[in-house]
């Protein structure tokens, strides 16, 4: 019962961490599926029109993974944070969205332009 009192209580932390996970994994997944198959160099970041960082799918991964690091981080000091002070676990939880459409973004981008 002390599960459900609590997913009571701090329902608004855990849906934006759920949907943030959800939006980080499926966009990582994605760009993986789609830029399995390319064996040349992939752009990673670009700007003005020149390329400033080439990679492969390795650093895609490492993307991915930092990305899904970060998140279950800023989850659990959401969590604690939230038996002290309401309002900076919900700011807390919402720049963690923030962050998952960002590195969504991310993952477009980088598939939008190597396709």
């Amino acid at each position: 019962m002390k599960i459900i009192e609590t997913l009571k209580r701090n329902y608004f932390i855990y849906l934006t961490m759920f949907f943030s996970l959800v939006l980080v994994i499926t966009s990582f997944l994605n760009a993986v599926y789609q830029l399995k198959n390319i064996t040349q160099p992939l752009i990673i970041n670009f700007s003005d029109g020149k390329i400033n960082k080439v990679g492969n799918l390795g650093n895609i991964w490492v993307l991915g993974i930092f990305s899904l690091l970060i998140l279950p981080i800023d989850f659990f000091l959401a969590v604690y944070l939230d038996k002290r002070e309401k309002f900076l676990s919900k700011m807390l939880a919402s720049a963690a969205l923030f962050l998952a459409v960002l590195i969504f973004i991310l993952f477009s981008v980088i598939v939008s332009v190597n396709l």
